[in-house]
């Protein structure tokens, strides 16, 4: 299953790689503006507590299950499991540089102090398995931004 979704990943990077190389023309309409997705994830969770451990909560009164739900609401009781369910794509939108540049300084408070040149490099780096040329040209670039920034 693995090996299966490791290939066609690959398949899909190489497609992309072969268009770049085509050099396809950009219109001007294109050229400065970014397609924003928003997509929820969804997780079933699980939680287990042992019902005499329950108990021990109120030993005046018979045990009662839901009182686990009180204790996972609360975020008392840790996580046994959890299983990706998926995602579901809420919306799209077209916006223009300015515009995604707010949007990421909005969503990503802790890192408004990046400079505007790697903002926008981080945004271009997209892919989630870019080739190793793209993947070492953005590394070059995140280590330019940070050079002496984080040193003690």
């Amino acid at each position: 299953m693995k090996d299966e979704l490791y290939h066609r990943r690959r398949e899909h990077q190489t497609i992309l790689q072969n268009r770049r190389k085509d050099k396809m023309d950009m219109s001007s309409e294109v050229k400065g503006q970014y397609v924003v997705v928003t997509a929820i994830s969804s997780h079933r969770m699980r939680y287990v507590v042992p019902m005499s451990e329950l108990q021990k909560l109120n030993e005046d009164c018979q045990v009662d299950p839901k009182w686990a739900l009180d204790l996972v609401t609360m975020q008392e009781v840790k996580e046994f499991s959890q299983d990706h369910i998926g995602e579901q794509i809420s919306d799209m939108f077209i916006v223009s540089e300015e515009e995604v540049l707010d949007l990421f300084d909005r969503d990503n408070e802790y890192a408004s102090d990046w400079s505007r040149d790697y903002k926008i490099a981080s945004i271009h780096h997209w892919e989630e398995y870019p080739s190793d040329e793209r993947a070492i040209e953005f590394e070059n670039i995140r280590q330019e931004e940070f050079k002496g920034k984080y040193t003690s």
